[in-house]
Formats: C-alpha cells, structure tokens, sequence
C-alpha cells in the first residue's frame, strides 16, 4: 500500500521557551522523546525554575472547535503559576494532542511584565471527511468496501485512520484469493478544512493454492497431511466445480497448529513447524505452499500413576477405567485431556467428581520421558470440597413461566450440584420445543466461602405455535384447509383479559384447531387440548373431539344422487412418566370413540342390507423410551415405542 498524503503526524508535544524573548514556537517530540527512559514530559526536570502567571489563554486557527469550551477543558488555566520549561505547559499540549483535534499545534507567549505571561496556542484542525469513494474495483460493490473500512463521514479523520482503511480493504481481496490486490488512497480538498478521500483499488487476478509440499514427514503421506488442514486446501478438479481454494493467513496460522496437534495425537509429542514458505507459480497465478516439519520420536504410554485421590467413589481402580489409556498405548494429547476433562458421554474422569458435586475439582498432569520412545503419566487430583445448590435461576423466558421450565429440571435447592443433572435438565428444556435449542446456556455461579452454588439457566423463546391455510381447485371443485396450534397454551388465563398476546400462553398446554372443506361437500372439524403435566406431576391428559360430513353416491345406479355421510368421535389420552426401567420412559393409555351415519353404506357389498349407523371402540396402550437431546436436530440417543390396540364395533 502506498501513501498519496501525509495529514497529521501523531506526536506529543514538549514545550521549551526562550524566558528572554517575548514569543517562541514548540518543538513537537513523539512520546516520550528526548526524555529519560520511563520519564513522562509531565515528570521532565524543569529547565527554568523561575516562575511566571499565565494571564490569558487563547486559540487561534480554530474553525469548528469552541474556543470557551476547548479553554475550560484546558488543564492549564489561567493564574496558573509555571515555569517555562515544565510539566504544566507539556501537560496542556499533550492534552490537545490527544483530542484527535488538530494537525499542527504551536504556542506563543508574550510578556506582559511583572512576570505574568499570555499563552497562544496556534492550532491547524484536521479536516473533516466529506465522503468515501472507490476506484477500480470490480469485484466489490462500493458499499460492501465502505462497510469493510469503517470511515464515518461528517467527523474528522487522521491519516492513521485511512491506512488502517486501505490495509483492511486488501485484507478483504486477500481473503477472497485476490493476494495481489493493492488500495492506496488519495485526498481531495472541499472548501477550508473539508476532505474527500478516493481509494484506488488494483485487483489483480484471483490466486489459488496450486499446491501444497511438505517437507521431513517420513511417518505420514503428503495426503493425509493435507486432510489435517480443515480450512486450507490445495487445488483439484473436483475443488474447482465449487470454487478454487484459496489462502486466508489467519486460517493458514490455525492449520499449522492443526498439523502439529495431528501429530501429537498420533505419538510424536515433540513434532512441531520449523519453517513455511509461501511463493507464487511462475505465471504469478498460482500459490506453492512448503511446510517444512521435525516429527521427532514416535511415544508410547509408560507407567501411569495417581495421587490425590481420597474419595470411595474414586479409587485408582475406578479411576483407570475412566481413563481408559494403558501402558503400552499410543501417546495422544488429545485423547488424555478428553479421558481427564471432558467427554460428550460422561464418562471421563471430572464427570466422576463433578456429579457428585465436586465442582472445584482439578486435575494436572506431569509427563515425564523414561525412555527414548516411552512417556510417564503422573496425574493428580485436587478434590476440593462438594458444592450444594443455592438458587435456580430462569433467564430469558418471556412468554413461558417459570413452573413449566421448573418442573423438567433436575437441579433443585438443596441439592449437591451434578453435572450431569445439568445436562439432562438442559435436555428436557430443549424437548419442551420452546425455546431455541443452540440458546440454552447454563451459567454456574459458585461461592467458594461456603460451598454453594447458583445454576443459572439462560433461555431464548422460539415461535412454537402455528398456523396453517392452503386452498386449490380441481375438476371436482375447491378444497382447502385452515388450523391453528398454540403449543404453549395457558388455560388458567382464559379468562384473564391482560393474558391476551394474542392468546394466553405460557403455562405449556397445547389446544389446536383444524377445519377442511372439499368437493361432495366435505366438511371436517376437529378440537384437541392437552395438559402435559396433570395432577400436579408428568402425568399427560388430553382430550379431542370431531366431526366429519359428506356427501357420497353409493348407490353406483348412474344418477346423481348423493346421500349424506357423518361421522363423530372422540379421544380420551392419558400418559405417565416412568422411573423404570428410567425416567427416559412412559407409558400410555388411548381410549378412542366413533359414531359413523350411512358411512357404512358407502363399502358393502349391499348397502340395502347395511346399518344406519355404527359405534366404534378402541383402546390402545403404548410404552416409548425417548432419550434424544433434541426434538429438531437429535444427535445422540434414540427412540422406541410399542403399541398394541384393541377394539370393537
């Protein structure tokens, strides 16, 4: 990048005045220049140690700034008694400096006997800038590059501020692959102290990595280094049907420690990057990429030992099954912090201490070379003592109330914290379909003076209910279908007229309404509601009622004689959560009824022999276990039911 202008040099000022003459001018200094080391102008020994009273104080050259209110916020006021040189005059001009105010500052003093002075101070205002304009650039729109430079008209602008602009525009082209994209900027004058600033943009040609060489990798091909690299790529063919790979520095930086983590998790605890270098092809279209590596020595596990650990629940045995690394195995970095501190099942050894409350729990590892191809573990534990619940807080539900987040968690006052409880409650938060799943962040707030802790459950409401309408026509005539759904009713506030939002809600109860129409006039309506949590526990009630008519020729004599169709019924449901085989499973009741007139009709053989009506009974029980963590997007767990049916007409 080049630079069309020099505005402002940035620079402290220090002050030093001829006491003998009426008028001197200041010397500017970058910080702390000409200065003892760690010495700031306001510490600086005076020169002079004769005293004078400043009198006056003024501006001159000041355009948009107020003199009065830039003279009150002066550090030097007047009757000020001050030596020239000193720190009060060097104080008031790296006051003015740091305003970000003016380009030039000078100061004259005149004598006005008695030793009492007046102060000028000389000023040049930066200019302020107008607007922003670009040239040359084809592939960016000028909006997206004036958002990439962060320049706000209408306020005055440093020369600092318009390069950090120009290296962040060929940030953004390098990014894109444009590596040999260049901006410089060039100002314009409008008026007195007004700017306008124009970066010119050469874009240059889209570079892409041609290839990328590794160099001293005797354990592992050129290939399967190259997928240890997640965001840098070299060129392909099938790379170049979804766009050419290109070079982010940033991302590069990351892939080279991706690199060394990929060895380290394979034995070679010692390898690391001596050296990359970067070069263009010859047609200057294409970038080589040379990794230079020391793999060092293959490691394997030695002896394992543990100390610390005091507790029943966490004898060595116990613990070496939740390690699960042996002597013999592979060194692997990541695989030892993962069996110590974390596991998505639970099953390391923190989840150990933590389910039982030990949330100071810490562990540190001491490796140790025995042998030139062997290493010692020696783990210790600081147990800590085991945390209690102070408080569970909600956060973030605006529309839910709280029981209905309550009732699902598994951390409760009085309890010693869990982990896992704070997992599994995070999980039944997410299977209310409430609230937006990837939101739902637990905050644990501990007191360590006595052992307690807050749980704070943050929360993010969704849109959970629905509406649905559709309409289309055919040979047969015109159908459609409306129906609402609140999932999160709230029955109680029905009669509440403050509860209307458009509905009541939050107390999780789901009422749902559906009507379609259709040719041989078809008509259908159904209600349902359902209660999630009856009689004061996980117990599931729901009822639902409908009705259909129609109209239907079954009498196949070829005249257009349509007979009348109805049908109505009903669904009684009722379920339970169980604690066996574990609270993942329920069981549940279906009690069904339907009265169908003439329906019969429509399917025997001979109608004329067919019953007016029909009464249907069916009752059905299911037992499902559910352990998915997400109603939207599960990842883990699974989900099975059973049902069997019984009935009669």
């Amino acid at each position: 990048m080049k630079k069309s202008l020099k505005l402002i040099p940035l620079l402290l000022v220090a002050l030093a005045l001829n006491p003998e003459g009426n008028s001197a001018e200041a010397k500017k200094l970058p910080p702390g220049k000409n200065l003892p080391a760690g010495q700031s102008p306001a510490s600086a020994p005076e020169a002079v140690k004769e005293l004078f009273t400043v009198q006056e104080i003024s501006f001159s050259g000041l355009e948009s700034v107020n003199e009065q209110e830039l003279t009150g916020s002066l550090p030097l006021k007047t009757m000020s008694r001050i030596a020239i040189p000193g720190p009060e005059l060097a104080n008031a001009l790296q006051y003015l400096w740091q305003l970000q105010l003016f380009s030039d500052i000078k100061v004259e003093r005149s004598d006005l006997g008695q030793k009492n002075i007046a102060l000028k101070f000389i000023v040049t205002e930066l200019p302020v800038l107008d607007d922003v304009s670009f040239k040359g650039n084809r592939k960016f729109k000028n909006d997206e590059l004036k958002r990439i430079a962060s320049l706000v008209t209408g306020k005055k602008i440093v020369e600092q501020e318009l390069m950090t602009a120009a290296n962040k525009i060929e940030k953004h082209y390098a990014t894109k692959g444009y590596l040999t994209a260049g901006a410089e900027f060039q100002l314009r004058e409008h008026g007195k102290n007004h700017v306008s600033v124009v970066f010119n943009i050469t874009e240059g040609s889209k570079v892409s990595i041609e290839k990328i060489n590794f160099h001293g990798n005797a354990a592992f091909k050129q290939g399967k280094l190259r997928s240890a690299l997640k965001e840098t790529h070299q060129n392909s063919w099938w790379r170049k049907i979804f766009g050419t790979p290109k070079l982010d520095k940033d991302k590069f930086e990351e892939d080279k420690n991706n690199i060394v983590e990929f060895y380290r998790n394979n034995g070679y605890r010692d390898a690391k990057i001596v050296r990359d270098e970067v070069n263009f092809t010859r047609e200057r279209k294409g970038l080589i990429l040379d990794i230079y590596l020391e793999e060092g020595r293959k490691y394997h596990i030695g002896n394992i030992t543990w100390s610390g650990n005091t507790k029943d629940f966490a004898t060595t045995p116990i613990l070496e099954k939740r390690f699960r690394i042996k002597k013999g195995d592979v060194y692997n970095a990541k695989l030892i912090q993962d069996r110590l501190n974390y596991s998505q099942d639970n099953t390391d050894v923190s989840s150990l201490y933590l389910d039982m409350g030990y949330l100071s729990f810490k562990t540190s590892i001491d490796e140790a070379v025995s042998a030139p191809d062997i290493v010692d573990l020696a783990i210790s534990i600081k147990e800590g003592e085991p945390f209690e619940i102070n408080k569970v807080i909600i956060k973030g539900n605006t529309k839910t109330k709280d029981h209905v987040i309550r009732r699902e968690l598994y951390t409760a006052p009085g309890d010693m914290f869990s982990r896992r409880n704070v997992v599994r409650s995070i999980r039944e938060i997410s299977m209310l379909n409430y609230f937006e799943p990837t939101k739902i962040a637990p905050d644990i707030d501990p007191n360590p003076d006595n052992n307690t802790v807050d749980v704070i459950y943050n929360v993010t409401e969704k849109q959970s209910d629905t509406f649905n309408a559709s309409v289309g026509y055919s040979s047969n005539g015109l159908t459609g279908a409306l129906g609402v759904t609140f999932n999160n009713f709230s029955l109680g506030d029905i009669f509440n007229r403050s509860a209307y939002r458009p509905v009541p809600s939050g107390d999780g109860q789901k009422l749902a309404f559906q009507w379609q129409f259709g040719s041989n006039n078809y008509r259908t309506l159904s209600l349902s509601f359902t209660e999630p949590w009856a009689f004061g526990g996980p117990t599931t009630l729901g009822l639902s009622a409908f009705k259909t008519r129609m109209a239907y020729d079954y009498t196949n004599d070829g005249e257009d004689n349509p007979k009348p169709i109805s049908q109505y019924g009903s669904t009684l449901t009722i379920g339970r959560r169980l604690t066996w085989p574990d609270n993942y499973t329920t069981i549940g009741w279906k009690l069904k009824y339907l009265h169908t007139d003439g329906g019969l009709l429509a399917f025997m053989e001979d109608p004329t022999n067919a019953p007016d009506q029909a009464d249907e009974f069916s009752i059905s029980q299911t037992i499902r276990r559910n352990s998915i963590d997400s109603p939207i997007f599960p990842r883990r767990g699974s989900n099975n039911w059973f049902t069997a049916q019984i009935g009669r007409a």
